[in-house]
């Protein structure tokens, strides 16, 4: 089986009187579905508990490699529990993901960067894009994407072996899972004190005042 974009056909003819004619022609065959792969690191003095829940900000950078990659075919899917969305589906670029806003009309991105295409020596491109969740919100996230040529990331390829969709790697805590959660905001306590039912006053100074039973 082909496989590249350097592959030619080269058609000769003859006929009877001898004329001769040939061309070549540059043929693309691209049977090899596109490797993504997601590493999420913290932010500073981000931390993580129970594998999900961050305090500060989380950024994931995303490579593409492919001979033939499609940005406008790079795509994430966005499901913001806290504003019950099921799911929004967004082309990984500057232009559509830098207006999204947090269910408090947050950014949910501060920082969305694509950088320039490079091409190895056998001719794969790469591109990384990189995310830093700001947003406080109860996210799930799915990335996909397509080649020029209609391959996906996801099925076998041209050797029929299953193709593992998307590489997730975490280099600071927390599992490279696809829903975490961001939140920033300390927890408010609220005191409320009550004698023979009735709401009362307790002063700064004197918050250890002490009631019998059956006052209180």
């Amino acid at each position: 089986k082909f496989d590249g974009n350097d592959i030619y056909l080269r058609v000769m003819t003859e006929d009877n009187a001898g004329n001769r004619r040939q061309e070549t022609r540059n043929l693309v065959i691209d049977i090899t579905r596109p490797y993504m792969q997601v590493v999420y690191t913290n932010e500073k003095n981000t931390n993580v508990k129970n594998d999900i829940y961050f305090n500060g900000n989380r950024k994931a950078v995303i490579t593409l490699k492919d001979r033939n990659l499609d940005l406008d075919e790079a795509k994430i899917s966005l499901s913001l529990k806290d504003k019950n969305v099921t799911k929004e589906t967004y082309r990984l670029n500057v232009q559509d993901l830098s207006e999204l806003t947090d269910i408090k009309g947050s950014k949910i991105f501060n920082n969305v960067s694509v950088s320039e295409i490079q091409i190895d020596s056998e001719g794969i491109q790469q591109l990384d894009i990189t995310l830093t969740f700001n947003g406080e919100e109860r996210y799930r996230v799915d990335y996909s994407c397509t080649d020029k040529m209609g391959n996906p990331n996801t099925g076998k390829d041209f050797e029929g072996k299953t193709v593992t969709p998307i590489k997730f790697i975490t280099d600071s805590g927390g599992a490279a899972n696809k829903e975490f959660i961001i939140d920033k905001t300390a927890p408010v306590v609220t005191q409320i004190y009550k004698v023979n039912g009735k709401e009362v006053s307790m002063p700064n100074n004197e918050p250890n005042q002490f009631f019998t039973q059956e006052y209180i």
